[in-house]
C-alpha cells in the first residue's frame, strides 16, 4: 500500500510561501475597502434643473428637450387626469451613495404624445440612511 506524503514533506523550504499570498489579497481587500467608503458613487447623471427655464411648454418639441436635457435614461407613459389623454414621460435621474448616505434626484418631463410638445415637468429629491434599524 502506498503511503500518500505529508502536507509540506518534500518540498523545499523556498516552494512553501505560507500565508504570503493570502496576506497580499487581506492587504488589497482591506486597502480597497478604504479607499472606497469615502468615495461617492453616482448612477444615472444629475438633472438639468438649471436649464429647465430654456423649455417653453406647448412650443418646445421633444428633439429638443433632449438637446437641452440630454438622453433620458427612461421614457414613459402617464395620464394625469381621465379627461386627459396619456402624455409621454421622460425620465431623468442620479442616485449618488457616499457611505451610508443615499441622495437620488428625479425629473420627469411630460411631452403631448399627440403634438410631440413640452408640457411641464415634475421633479422630487429625496434621501436616506442605509445602516441596522435601531
Amino acid at each position: 500500500m502506498r503511503r500518500l506524503p505529508r502536507r509540506n514533506e518534500g518540498r523545499r523550504s523556498s516552494d512553501a510561501a505560507p500565508y504570503t499570498w493570502g496576506r497580499g489579497l487581506f492587504a488589497a481587500i482591506l486597502a480597497f475597502g478604504l479607499a472606497t467608503a469615502t468615495v461617492a458613487y453616482e448612477l444615472g447623471h444629475s438633472p438639468a434643473f438649471g436649464r429647465l427655464g430654456e423649455l417653453v411648454a406647448g412650443t418646445t418639441r421633444t428633439g429638443d428637450v433632449i438637446a437641452v436635457l440630454g438622453e433620458p435614461q427612461g421614457r414613459g407613459k402617464a395620464q394625469l387626469t381621465p379627461d386627459i389623454a396619456p402624455m409621454d414621460v421622460l425620465f431623468y435621474e442620479s442616485s449618488v451613495m457616499e457611505g451610508t448616505k443615499v441622495r437620488m434626484k428625479m425629473l420627469m418631463v411630460f411631452v403631448d404624445s399627440e403634438s410631440g410638445t413640452y408640457q411641464g415637468y415634475l421633479w422630487f429629491a429625496g434621501g436616506l440612511i442605509v445602516g441596522k434599524k435601531e
